[in-house]
């Protein structure tokens, strides 16, 4: 049972979910929008072997590394690229071999076995890390394996748009002595990068 939630879950040495109390952004997970005062099965978290649940989202692992959420996802906490509110569990992409989750107000963030870190969602005070205020609607990677540490996210000004005219565009980053490199083509920047 996390204290930030008003719900609490169980599983079986199966890995079987069962989940009860409130339910009123679909946080249990079992398709409806219905408060549960007794446990109801939670056939999408089948497999899980971590939970964490905050006030009106829940976020799962399961055995095969991937991350499963559910509830509220007004700020993209749900990590699934939309703001979509959901009932019943979905898979976040772009995370993989996480065994370790954590569900903060309207926030969420994945551990891997290797030492990666991920994390999404409301991020107006940077707590998400990655350097910057701006919501995120999938998981952005802060570490590399080992927690090795990534720069933070580039700022770009403007942030983009159609224009008419020349722009000038400015790219800083708040990481002390961090390297920019980049494309305009579309293509991933490497070191080679101009």
């Amino acid at each position: 049972i996390s204290r930030r939630s008003f719900n609490g879950f169980a599983w079986t040495l199966a890995n079987a979910v069962t989940g009860w109390g409130r339910n009123a952004q679909g946080q249990i997970g079992d398709g409806t929008t219905t408060n549960r005062t007794s446990g109801v099965p939670v056939s999408g978290f089948v497999g899980t072997v971590a939970l964490r649940g905050s006030t009106n989202h829940t976020v799962t692992t399961r055995t095969n590394g991937t991350v499963w959420t559910t509830g509220q996802n007004d700020l993209g906490q749900l990590g699934d690229g939309t703001t979509t509110n959901r009932t019943s569990p979905v898979q976040v992409v772009g995370v993989d071999a996480v065994v370790s989750v954590a569900a903060g107000p309207s926030f969420s963030a994945a551990v891997s076995s290797d030492g990666r870190v991920w994390a999404w969602g409301a991020n107006a005070a940077g707590q998400l890390g990655d350097g910057t205020t701006a919501t995120r609607l999938a998981p952005v990677q802060l570490s590399d394996a080992n927690f090795a540490w990534r720069v933070a996210t580039p700022n770009l000004s403007p942030q983009g748009g159609t224009f008419s005219a020349n722009v000038i565009v400015t790219i800083s980053d708040v990481t002390s002595g961090a390297s920019i490199y980049y494309t305009t083509n579309g293509t991933d920047p490497t070191t080679a990068s101009t």
